[in-house]
């Protein structure tokens, strides 16, 4: 089983499709199809990032800090949505597994 597919089976068991329709207002669905696109999206430049170094494109510092810019946006965009929202939206996230 691949990541995508464990992913699917982790985010909502039940649910048989994750693409959202046009229209449609099944936000649970919503929510699982646009995780499953951004760790596609992660994967890609994960696997950008490590044939650059490979090939000596770029130095480990050069996509070090495009990886140091990324992580700190994402969390700075969580922290505020959290913030503007009044939720503790970070203990969404679990990093032990």
């Amino acid at each position: 089983m691949n990541w995508k597919q464990r992913l699917k089976r982790r985010l909502t068991p039940r649910s048989k499709g994750v693409s959202p329709k046009m229209g449609e207002n099944n936000t649970e669905k919503n929510i699982d199809y646009h995780l499953i696109k951004a760790l596609e999206h992660f994967e890609q430049a994960l696997d950008h990032s490590i044939i650059m170094v490979s090939e000596e494109h770029m130095t480990q510092k050069e996509v070090s800090k495009k990886w140091g810019v990324f992580t700190s946006e994402l969390f700075s965009l969580i922290r505020n949505k959290g913030r503007a929202n009044r939720m503790n939206v970070m203990k969404w996230f679990s990093l032990s597994k």
